[in-house]
């Protein structure tokens, strides 16, 4: 599988070409006339009106670009609606009709279809067979902007630390701010979007933004995704969506999806899994729509952003290549005077208004193919697969204590000692702070004192599992975890107090365990060890 993912994206970078989406053609509806007058033809195109045949027989026309298209057979309603329309007179269908008001059959394209399809540049094409079809999508004003050879307007750099345009100088304060302000990440996230502006070829990456609330997530997807692609096919996706049997309906006809404070929960679920492995890397899917028999699989066009306030906001195996994970800066926006820009208004406004500056950016970015569509090894990725690996443990662990009868308690807190898990311990600041402060610092520093072992425990299952000695917890720890809570890793620290080190969370920057049972077994360690290698493209 992951095999197949790389010869994918070594296609994407074989095959990237930009497409000129200024040269799309909407409302070419009317049928060549090699210089022949049409005439009552001639009128609605001049009006930016339309009008076709579908397939049934039915006559379809709207009256400008933005309205809804009209699909009627009462042929006699749309004389008189157009009659008004163009005020003249005007008679629908005659065969072979001489005269100006005549609107004949064979001066109207009979329309077989509708296709989304994003890379054509023309609203109605011709395909196999001669049949006409129409596409569902048009180019935003945005992506319709012509390329310049030497744009006057904007400088172009590679490299967000050279840079000194101030042009769409709002948009780069709130990207900064969403990377947490390392500039590395500010030129992936352009390079990124940059890929995708110029081609609509998605990426074979997810980017992830996972942040606290009112950071500027949501201001990123609705206030500069959307105007760039068109609102129209930038579609957000929460838990509900997908829980939805329809899940065909959720993906056709768009562009940028944004997977909004999807639950840990949701991901964890296989087929949904299975799902967003799809939505990033495949070019089609089978998946149900409503009120309608599924004869062939829906197309993916769309480039994939997941957003999140939570900590745990994918399930990220070891070998995956489909995310980039990026922390934004912890600062509500509201708490920096919104980017200097004094209110929330003042900065919408500026991000409108500098817009058209950011999308002619992309347009002439000097894109690097191979970088759009290799993940990042960042360490909030390490930690999501970390967070994959000791949940796969967990549930061996679990099945393991089925047979040796040790108490869920038992297993939950032990995992939580030797993963460092300082969100479990959460609940002891509101008992005692002091308490609360000591065991989270000694955690940062994988160790947990043996004299703080027993009052830890009870603050947290003390109702479940009464122990009155340390002793018996030790000897409980040990049952779990017979390596971790061995003597072999008791120590003792400045103050003469025993504590335990806790080793998992840092493994991976020490030479893996001479132990030859332990190295030659697949355990957690020799798994664990692999994933956390540090790398180059470590951001």
């Amino acid at each position: 599988m992951e095999n197949n993912f790389e010869n994918d994206a070594e296609n994407e970078i074989n095959t990237f070409k930009a497409v000129n989406f200024s040269k799309y053609m909407f409302n070419n509806w009317k049928v060549t006339s090699f210089g022949k007058k049409l005439g009552i033809l001639d009128l609605i195109e001049e009006k930016e009106a339309a009008i076709w045949l579908n397939k049934d027989g039915a006559l379809c026309y709207r009256f400008s670009e933005d309205e809804p298209i009209v699909t009627t057979k009462n042929y006699k309603h749309a004389e008189i609606v157009f009659s008004s329309f163009l005020d003249i007179p005007v008679t629908f269908l005659k065969i072979r009709g001489n005269g100006l008001t005549n609107i004949d059959v064979h001066h109207l394209r009979m329309v077989h279809d509708n296709k989304f399809e994003p890379q054509r540049l023309a609203e109605f094409f011709i395909e196999s067979k001669l049949l006409y079809y129409r596409n569902l999508f048009k180019p935003s004003y945005y992506l319709q902007i012509k390329q310049e050879n030497n744009p006057k307007s904007i400088k172009l750099t590679p490299n967000y630390q050279e840079d000194t345009d101030t042009s769409f100088e709002s948009i780069k304060r709130l990207i900064m701010h969403l990377v947490d302000y390392v500039p590395e990440r500010f030129d992936y996230l352009i390079n990124w979007l940059a890929y995708f502006f110029q081609a609509l070829k998605k990426s074979q990456v997810a980017l992830v933004l996972r942040g606290n609330q009112g950071t500027g997530k949501g201001i990123f997807f609705n206030e500069i995704i959307k105007p760039l692609f068109g609102a129209e096919y930038c579609k957000t996706i929460n838990d509900k969506s997908l829980s939805s049997s329809y899940l065909g309906g959720i993906i056709e006809n768009a562009i940028f999806f944004n997977l909004d404070e999807i639950s840990y929960k949701k991901v964890e679920n296989k087929t949904i899994k299975n799902f967003l492995k799809a939505l990033i890397t495949n070019d089609t899917i089978t998946a149900e729509k409503k009120f309608i028999t599924l004869e062939k699989e829906t197309n993916i066009y769309a480039q994939v952003l997941i957003t999140s306030n939570e900590v745990y906001v994918l399930d990220i195996e070891p070998s995956d290549r489909r995310y980039t994970i990026f922390n934004t800066s912890n600062t509500n926006l509201a708490h920096n005077n919104y980017l200097d820009y004094g209110s929330y208004d003042n900065l919408s406004n500026k991000i409108e208004n500098q817009l058209e500056f950011f999308a002619q950016y992309l347009k002439n970015y000097s894109v690097n193919v191979e970088k759009a569509n290799v993940a990042l090894d960042t360490k909030e990725k390490r930690e999501l697969q970390m967070l994959h690996i000791n949940v796969q443990e967990k549930k061996q662990k679990s099945k393991y204590s089925q047979a040796v009868k040790i108490h869920d308690s038992i297993i939950e807190f032990g995992y939580a000692l030797k993963y460092c898990d300082i969100y479990a311990f959460r609940s002891i600041e509101f008992e005692n702070l002091d308490f609360y402060n000591e065991i989270i610092n000694d955690l940062k520093n994988h160790k947990f004192k043996i004299k703080n072992l027993l009052p830890a425990f009870n603050y947290l299952y003390g109702d479940e599992l009464k122990i009155k000695y340390v002793s018996i917890l030790l000897k409980e720890l040990n049952k779990y975890d017979f390596k971790q809570f061995s003597f072999a890793y008791y120590r003792k620290d400045n103050n003469n107090d025993d504590f335990i080190s806790l080793t998992a969370q840092y493994s991976f920057s020490r030479p893996v365990t001479t132990n030859t049972h332990i190295q030659n077994q697949n355990s957690f360690y020799n798994i664990f060890y692999k994933v956390y290698i540090p790398t180059n493209n470590n951001y």
